[in-house]
């Protein structure tokens, strides 16, 4: 069954230039069905100068999003960037403050765009709860189910826990952070210095991979789920989600996709229970190594339909011929 106690874990949030949103996500995590220390919750707002939002000519609403936040949680801290840094980069300032706290052994972090549901807090510290004993699931959320099912439907009979993707609400485990931190330092140090959305994808490709991190999407989404595929750990979510991604217009605008899960994938996830997701681990586990299989076939399939591929293969066949021709 559910938790009893709730456990107050920190929180960061990622905003930036939309009021309108940060006034709904605000709304929303004030009315949460349990208590929301304030002292604990941490913002980040990006800074306008040199953002998309300014090239495009439109409002700076920074100081009215920092007015939202002191509105709604005068105990808060805000760290406000003087100029914009971007999403990979203010995202991981706010985690590296998070974590700053030697208590946390977890945090939760949302972005900007999402309205929660009032269990979704209570949802959040269950999961954490449940997979404190299991080392190798670093990251938890309700729905942002991993779009590998798309292709890979979930087997019948499956409830309460899934592979996940995405960064816009999870609850992550300090010691993963710890773990990946130096790559989530190559990653920015990559795409420093142009704008988020002008990132060279080929570079933060070849710089990756030169650090076992294979991903074909330069985005900090993709690149954070690549990091946790590669250093064999699970990220888990609840088949109920708990809130609503309203997908803003502008760098990420994104909304994902709904994937069908059997029946009775959507109960409550304040019902599952640790005996639940110790049963479902091995298939959690198989389904991330069918993924990886499948991500990396495919990639040796875009290889070998490009330039470099045929040239090796028309090496390839040249020494054939040329054993064949010495018999």
């Amino acid at each position: 069954m559910a938790s009893s106690t709730f456990t107050a874990w920190p929180i960061g949030i990622r905003l930036f230039n939309r009021p309108e949103h940060v006034r709904e996500l605000l709304s929303s995590l004030a009315s949460q069905s349990i208590p929301v220390d304030a002292s604990l919750l941490t913002f980040s707002i990006d800074g306008f100068s040199g953002s998309l939002d300014q090239i495009r000519g439109r409002t700076d609403n920074t100081t009215q999003v920092a007015a939202l936040v002191t509105e709604y949680f005068p105990a808060a801290t805000i760290l406000q960037f003087a100029s914009n840094v971007g999403i990979g980069e203010s995202t991981f300032e706010l985690q590296k403050k998070v974590f700053a706290n030697e208590d946390a052994n977890w945090a939760i972090f949302l972005e900007e765009d999402i309205v929660l549901e009032p269990d979704f807090l209570a949802a959040m510290d269950h999961l954490i709860k449940l997979a404190q004993d299991h080392e190798e699931i670093v990251k938890v959320g309700t729905g942002q189910l991993n779009l590998g099912y798309l292709k890979t439907p979930i087997k019948p009979g499956r409830k309460d826990f899934f592979l996940g993707q995405g960064t816009k609400a999870i609850a992550e485990r300090r010691t993963f952070f710890e773990q990946r931190k130096g790559l989530t330092e190559v990653y920015l140090a990559t795409i420093a210095g142009r704008q988020y959305s002008d990132r060279d994808e080929a570079q933060v490709f070849a710089t990756m991979a030169e650090h076992g991190v294979f991903t074909i999407m330069g985005n900090n989404d993709v690149v954070h789920d690549r990091i946790t595929a590669s250093l064999r750990k699970l990220f888990v979510v609840s088949g109920q989600a708990l809130l609503v991604d309203q997908g803003i217009s502008g760098e990420t605008n994104f909304v994902h996709p709904e994937i069908p899960i059997p029946a009775g994938g959507t109960g409550s996830v304040l019902t599952s229970t640790a005996a639940d997701l110790a049963a479902c681990l091995g298939e959690l586990q198989s389904e991330q190594h069918e993924f990886e299989q499948k991500f990396f076939k495919n990639f040796w399939g875009g290889y070998m339909v490009s330039k470099s591929g045929g040239l090796a293969i028309r090496v390839l066949l040249k020494k054939i011929k040329g054993l064949i021709s010495k018999k």
